[in-house]
């Protein structure tokens, strides 16, 4: 006997995309751009980050492997369709300083996004702020998702500081759940919807996916 499987019988809307696969390469900004970063590439900068203990001290990749093999592993995860690995570079003299991720799920169109700065004479600097407001644009105006969430520890005050300036609602918090500086810390969850995103871009709800 033969059988066929039936239509779901819950489907989801679906997104709002302006461009399907193969998506743009860079996300221009005004002090910094975003560039993808592709199979096979591994640029030195990046394993000279992941070597530096200050650096990753909020990044749960401080946990697992961290040379060549491991890193080019990484890069290779992302297939750019749903799950997205930017460089991060200073448009002043294209210098590369971080990267930042967009994780997407295609069914629920929500993502989870990271950064790393990697260069630490930009960390005072705006760009992690400039970085996560590129990623939402491409988030939400090119790959028609309609939320973005993102956790981090409750003692990492910088990360935190950032989501709130950019207008992220904060969701709460669960405590005792990541270990950092020594102990376990609460993770303070944060999130953007598209609408919301697109009002402080001055762009329409008719772009985005509700």
């Amino acid at each position: 006997m033969t059988i066929h499987p039936s239509p779901n019988p819950d489907p989801a809307p679906a997104c709002r995309c302006r461009n399907g696969p193969p998506y743009r390469e860079t996300v221009p900004g005004e002090a910094f751009y975003l560039r993808r970063i592709l199979h096979g590439s591994l640029p030195d900068a990046y394993l000279e980050w992941l070597a530096d203990p200050d650096v990753i001290k909020y990044l749960q990749v401080r946990f697992g492997g961290r040379g060549p093999d491991d890193a080019q592993a990484f890069i290779n995860s992302f297939d750019h369709v749903d799950r997205f690995l930017f460089g991060i570079h200073a448009v002043e003299n294209d210098r590369y300083i971080g990267n930042i991720t967009l994780r997407a799920d295609p069914n629920h169109l929500f993502a989870h996004m990271g950064y790393l700065i990697g260069e630490k004479d930009y960390w005072r600097s705006n760009a992690a702020i400039e970085a996560t407001s590129l990623v939402c644009d491409f988030a939400f105006f090119d790959r028609g998702l309609r939320k973005i969430l993102e956790a981090t520890t409750e003692n990492h005050i910088a990360s935190n500081f950032n989501f709130r300036r950019l207008g992220f609602t904060f969701e709460g918090k669960i405590p005792d759940l990541y270990w950092s500086d020594g102990k376990y810390q609460a993770a303070t969850y944060w999130s953007m919807n598209a609408t919301t995103w697109a009002e402080k871009r001055g762009r329409t709800a008719e772009e985005v996916t509700p």
